[in-house]
């Protein structure tokens, strides 16, 4: 079975840092991902949100999917299939600023757990681009500063990032290859940009 990088962000601020910061360049350079571990998001949370976010379906997609089945007179071929996968998705936006108010359907539960999940991957994301900085070779805040504009104007702040708080197991891209990957329960920071460090 393959492996690929796992950072552990515990190590970061001990006697590990210069390979911890190895690993994300290693990471940034040849994989474009890699798996974030002890991370400070609580598991707590990320139960939470894993149990809203299933719970939320069940509650009102499944419905729409009956609904739309009973709409296209679909409801042989339903009779039929007993475990249909589909999916259904929202987009929730946190930068520039909150969608989570636009989405209808969403309890309020719901809404403050997803506020509070999107405070801490923003306060995550952070630190990462901190130690990208670092590797880079440039000042703390710099990417950062670059992304939220001159005027402080927040533009498409994690466009190249994507956080995933699943299931422990996916599918890892490289060398055009599908590899499948078994991992611990973590963030898995994906499709991050070549970095180079800085070797001063």
């Amino acid at each position: 079975m393959a492996t690929f990088p796992v950072v552990d962000m515990s190590l970061i601020n001990g006697e590990e840092r210069a390979a911890t910061l190895e690993k994300i360049n290693d990471a940034c350079e040849n994989w474009g991902f890699f798996e974030l571990v002890n991370h400070g998001i609580s598991t707590e949370l990320l139960d939470t949100v894993e149990k809203m976010n299933k719970d939320h379906y069940k509650k009102t997609m499944e419905q729409r999917f009956k609904e739309m089945v009973a709409a296209k007179g679909l409801e042989a071929v339903q009779s039929e299939i007993h475990d249909l996968d589909w999916e259904s998705t929202f987009f929730l936006r946190h930068l520039p600023s909150s969608n989570i108010s636009e989405i209808p359907d969403l309890e309020e539960d719901y809404r403050k757990t997803m506020k509070e999940f999107a405070v801490e991957l923003e306060k995550l994301a952070e630190k990462l681009l901190d130690l990208l900085c670092e590797n880079l070779g440039l000042e703390k805040g710099y990417l950062k500063k670059a992304f939220y504009g001159s005027k402080g104007d927040q533009i498409e702040l994690y466009s190249g990032l994507k956080f995933q708080a699943k299931e422990p197991r996916f599918e890892a891209m490289k060398a055009r290859e599908t590899t499948p990957v078994e991992t611990a329960r973590g963030l898995r920071a994906v499709r991050w940009n070549t970095t180079k460090r800085n070797q001063n």
